[in-house]
């Protein structure tokens, strides 16, 4: 399934950028772009199937419009601190388990413009690249005990769709929805009892998915 996944997107990218190696001319253009990130629930055994809080999520890049309708983009962005808190049923018991998470993730953007409608123009976009994720101490509050914390380089991909309005010919505002499979978090073996005593314990891990809608702005050269 992992590698249809890839091997999908890379055909949506590779698809939307054809066109561009036959046009001469291009328009590079730099983004910004800020909003919220909502995570999807994680793991059944160390996190409950629950989902951490939303997430900012901000971002720069920079890319180029081919055409009237294909353009891509080189995009850093980040998910800055989802925070989990919630009573969860370990091995142990009902336990209050608190943990923040965080992902940035480095990607290459296709996109594909529909139709340019009175300066407005939806569009469709997949994107590949890597995510850094970085999950805190995992705290379990009613033991005292502390799982320390770890971070993972991961395959990463989204999907998406958005409008973008054309204020001027340089200026254009941008509103997208995507979703993000960001790959695992995973946290070190090192713990701690509640008395400081260290002890090696089995890595709380979990998929980290999230749905981010954001606004942004594009200024094309």
């Amino acid at each position: 399934m992992h590698n249809k996944t890839i091997k999908s997107l890379l055909f949506i990218i590779s698809l939307s950028l054809s066109p561009a190696l036959a046009c001469a001319k291009s328009s590079p253009y730099v983004r910004a772009d800020v909003g919220a990130a909502f995570p999807q629930k994680l793991d059944k055994t160390d996190y409950g199937k629950k989902s951490p809080k939303e997430s900012i999520i901000y971002g720069i890049g920079a890319g180029y419009g081919f055409n009237d309708y294909v353009r891509a983009d080189f995009t850093i962005s980040r998910m800055h601190n989802f925070k989990f808190n919630h009573n969860v049923m370990l091995d142990s018991g009902l336990a209050r388990i608190k943990q923040d998470i965080n992902s940035t993730q480095l990607l290459v953007n296709g996109y594909f413009d529909i139709i340019n409608c009175y300066n407005f123009t939806p569009y469709v976009g997949a994107g590949l690249g890597v995510a850094y994720n970085q999950a805190k101490d995992y705290k379990n509050v009613t033991s005292g005990i502390i799982q320390k914390g770890g971070h993972k380089t991961n395959f990463a991909w989204n999907l998406g769709a958005g409008l973008s309005y054309k204020f001027t010919q340089n200026i254009a505002m941008d509103l997208s929805y995507k979703y993000h499979d960001l790959g695992k978090i995973k946290s070190s073996q090192n713990a701690l009892f509640a008395d400081g005593t260290p002890f090696t314990s089995t890595a709380v891990k979990s998929r980290l998915k999230a749905h981010a809608v954001t606004l942004g702005a594009r200024y094309t050269f």
